[in-house]
């Protein structure tokens, strides 16, 4: 499969001609990545931490808009209101078809 994919990728016509691209398909030894040094590592701790401490701390905020809340419970009744019409119309219309 991978090697299909790399015959396609050899026949396109940009990587044709590229360089790195045929460096990579001809390249012999092991193509091994570089390993984070401790400062990395430490840094990427860090940095992970505050992250998931400040998801903690802002995840109990609630932002509270008024506007939104009077409009959210409004269309909450309006809602039930057109349900309970809905299933009496239904209800009637069963009645006048039997």
């Amino acid at each position: 499969m991978h090697e299909v994919f790399l015959c396609r990728l050899a026949a396109h016509p940009v990587f044709r001609n590229d360089p790195n691209f045929r460096i990579f398909l001809e390249y012999e030894q092991d193509l091994s990545v570089r390993a984070k040094n401790k400062k990395e590592l430490v840094g990427s701790f860090w940095k992970r931490l505050t992250q998931s401490a400040d998801e903690v701390l802002l995840s109990g905020q609630k932002d509270v808009d008024d506007f939104f809340e009077h409009e959210r419970n409004y269309l909450v009744e309006y809602y039930t209101h057109v349900k309970e019409a809905s299933s009496r119309c239904d209800r009637i219309s069963r009645l006048r078809k039997s």
